[in-house]
């Protein structure tokens, strides 16, 4: 279903992640479940939005659950604990430490609190397993550290890794009940119902095929990962993704199992349900108040959430009807096509009014193999992809006048705010080629501008070229005319 929302590597990752996770469903709650739980995740709304977005999260999500499941049937298979640490190392490659902190960390507590013992930890701590992640993982990691001089030590691990951790790094900040509020969003139509599923999943000694206690491990790794990203300084709708999978296995177990015994919890699903109203009419409420503030033209386009919030309604209205897998399997089509309506519709409507792609796409237009751009105070990972370079972050003005004075500083992408309070002098030197208001993302007016002197010096450089090249042809004449004259 996700390749119909974007035809980047990420959609794909996404949609990996959720075939390659089914046969492990299925597996331990019989195939109704496994197909319910893939359904789950499938439609839920942070999972759809993130599918379209070109960053290493979803390749975290894909290795980091690899990782947790395989090492859950790594007891007495040797394989499956090798496939772990594999998994944990490209999760390393993909985020960094986090890539094996958490999924070894859920690994560890499981092991410890399920009482597996000495063998449950020697499978865990499989030494050939442990090899092949060093294999994987080091020599990206050395190599890195060897180029940068002690820079990916100083700038990656520490700064955002451990730092982001700690502290609130760009205004990502939010109280610690932050993820509980993204998870009623993000994991929508689904969220409302997680404390039945919670506490179903604690009451699960076993799924199918004798396998103890995969009911906790969804617990430990659910909570592990919302409960430790709620704890960090830094804070991101995205980060607690690696534990919907999870969630939503805890959800299609939930969910199937109404089928027989749909009579009970009806008055707390009938809450759950009419909870579920609140960001059902959000979502259409929001965009309504986005389009009409940043770009009245799109306001038609509000109607592409109307299907989220006849998901809810659906869900309540068949709930009441005595038929709750009916109300969920409706809940679930409607809130499909409420994600493909905003993705396929309205987010495409929205590309004219994203000042990154804008300007990024006029500097690889402009630019030649050796001109340089950087940026201050508007930073977008799809900038450095639409202007196909590297584009350096300056966030002082000696920064900004040492880039100026390079030969091939170029390019500086900057808003409006901050080059109102640059001196005059400075704002001289630089030329305005594209302005404009980013109201899809920032609601700043952008601003490309290209370095003056640079112009000016290309301009030099090209006419002491050509005055090189007539000079040279005035020579080779005055030489032809010298051979010739004898005669």
């Amino acid at each position: 279903m996700f390749f119909f929302f974007n035809d980047t590597a990420t959609t794909e990752i996404y949609t990996l992640s959720l075939h390659d996770a089914l046969p492990i469903w299925r597996r331990a709650f019989g195939a109704a479940a496994g197909n319910l739980s893939g359904l789950c995740l499938a439609v839920s709304f942070l999972f759809t939005v993130s599918s379209r977005s070109a960053t290493t999260d979803a390749f975290l999500l894909f290795f980091t659950n690899l990782a947790v499941f395989a090492g859950f049937f790594a007891e007495g298979s040797r394989p499956m604990a090798i496939l772990s640490w594999a998994a944990m190392g490209f999760a390393v490659l993909a985020k960094g430490p986090v890539g094996v902190v958490l999924p070894f960390g859920a690994l560890l507590l499981y092991t410890l609190i399920a009482g597996r013992g000495v063998r449950g930890l020697r499978s865990l701590l499989d030494l050939g397993g442990i090899l092949i992640f060093l294999g994987i993982a080091a020599p990206w990691y050395y190599l890195a550290a060897s180029r940068t001089g002690g820079g990916l030590i100083e700038g990656f691990i520490l700064k955002h890794n451990v730092g982001r951790f700690l502290n609130p790094m760009e205004s990502h900040r939010g109280p610690f009940f932050y993820y509980l509020l993204i998870l009623l969003l993000g994991f929508f139509p689904w969220a409302a119902f997680l404390p039945q599923a919670v506490f179903r999943a604690f009451r699960m000694r076993k799924g199918r095929g004798g396998r103890d206690g995969f009911g906790l491990l969804l617990l430990i790794w659910s909570g592990l990962v919302i409960i430790f990203f709620s704890v960090a300084g830094t804070k991101l709708p995205t980060y607690i993704l690696p534990a919907f999978p999870a969630l939503a296995i805890m959800m299609g177990a939930y969910i199937q199992s109404l089928d027989k015994r749909h009579g009970d919890g009806f008055a707390g699903r009938t809450w759950s349900w009419i909870v579920n109203l609140l960001p059902a009419v959000l979502f259409p409420a929001a965009l309504v108040v986005g389009f009409k503030l940043r770009t009245p033209d799109l306001l038609p386009y509000a109607l592409t959430a109307l299907p989220l919030t006849a998901a809810a309604v659906f869900g309540l209205f068949f709930h009441l009807r005595g038929r709750p897998l009916k109300g969920f399997r409706w809940a679930a089509a409607a809130a499909a096509v409420g994600a493909l309506g905003i993705h396929l519709i309205a987010a495409p409507a929205l590309e004219p009014y994203r000042m990154a792609p804008v300007v990024g796409r006029e500097i690889a237009r402009m630019a030649g193999p050796s001109d340089e751009a950087a940026e201050w105070g508007y930073f977008r990972p799809s900038l450095v992809f639409y202007a196909k370079r590297h584009v350096e972050r300056i966030r002082s003005m000696d920064g900004l006048k040492a880039f100026l004075r390079r030969r091939d500083g170029r390019f500086l992408v900057t808003t409006e705010g901050k080059y109102r309070t640059w001196p005059g002098s400075l704002k001289g030197r630089l030329k305005v080629l594209k302005k404009g208001v980013d109201a899809a993302d920032s609601n700043k007016v952008i601003l490309l501008l290209e370095n003056d002197d640079f112009v000016k010096s290309r301009q030099r450089a090209h006419l002491l070229g050509a005055q090189i090249e007539d000079l040279e042809g005035k020579m080779s004449g005055a030489n032809k005319y010298e051979e010739v004259a004898p005669l």
